[in-house]
């Protein structure tokens, strides 16, 4: 196969005409007085990526075949697309379908025709949907819902990416090394394939960081809560025995332990969430 969009396999039925691929930064310019601006890089611009196929009537079903496209295009649907090397490129949206008509029948029935298609990257992972519902209460059919993936999932994925990358390069430096005519363009792959491995373990040492890190204040959040539930507890007894007083004075200490177990819970409403799968 040339490569794999969703379930859609571009084989040999295909006229796999074109690819290309776009990678980027974002930059924008801080404005200065009397001064030129400077710029500053606020991050990494979503892949972009274009495919070019040729359908002829003898080998597929022009029209099903475009239908299949058309649908992920309106339904913004997520997929993985994947190289005929066995690469995985990541989740993307296709964005555009364009479709040219290239040769017809008498009749008007298209024989030949060249779609483009255009892919953002989608910065997210994708989980089939195993719920269940109720029949009864027409529920809407989902293929799959997009979530955001736990840190172990994202660690173990980005490992796994590094490992299959680093064996395209592999590949990349033998081709090379076999094929001077095309060292160049192998050694210019290789060096691509080198940023997306570098850049999938910086995600990991991140990670793993914030893991530590969140662990520790976890100990110190479970202190504070076994403190104030103390306090709570006092608390009820003094009511029990209608002590106003006494119970005043509790709760004065309850509310100040729970501002100090609220300071402690940040951490875990930011980006970073501490998941039992970890």
């Amino acid at each position: 196969m040339y490569a794999q969009i969703g379930d859609i396999v571009l084989s040999n039925q295909y006229g796999f005409s074109g690819f290309s691929d776009e990678y980027g930064v974002a930059i924008v310019e801080q404005p200065l007085i009397d001064n030129k601006p400077r710029l500053q890089r606020t991050g990494t611009n979503l892949i972009k990526l274009n495919f070019s196929i040729v359908l002829h009537k003898t080998f597929v079903n022009i029209e099903d075949e475009v239908n299949k496209f058309q649908s992920l295009v309106v339904n913004t649907t997520p997929v993985e697309i994947t190289l005929g090397t066995g690469v995985l490129l990541g989740n993307f949206i296709l964005t555009n379908l364009k479709r040219t008509i290239d040769k017809t029948l008498s009749d008007g029935t298209v024989f030949e025709c060249t779609i483009e298609i255009q892919a953002t990257e989608y910065p997210y992972d994708i989980v089939s949907n195993s719920g269940t519902a109720l029949t009864e209460n027409s529920p809407v059919s989902v293929a799959s819902v997009p979530v955001k993936m736990s840190l172990a999932g994202q660690i173990g994925t980005d490992v796994r990416d590094s490992q299959t990358l680093s064996k395209g390069v592999s590949n990349d430096l033998r081709s090379a090394q076999l094929q001077p005519e095309k060292r160049a363009a192998k050694m210019k792959q290789t060096i691509l394939k080198i940023q997306q491995i570098d850049k999938k373990l910086v995600n990991v040492y991140t990670l793993t960081s914030n893991v530590l890190r969140l662990a520790n204040e976890a100990n110190s959040l479970k202190s504070r809560i076994t403190k104030a539930r103390g306090d709570l507890a006092r608390l009820k007894s003094f009511c029990q025995i209608n002590d106003v007083e006494s119970a005043m004075s509790a709760n004065n200490d309850f509310q100040s332990n729970m501002q100090n177990v609220g300071g402690l819970t940040a951490p875990f409403t930011k980006s970073y969430i501490l998941r039992r799968t970890v």
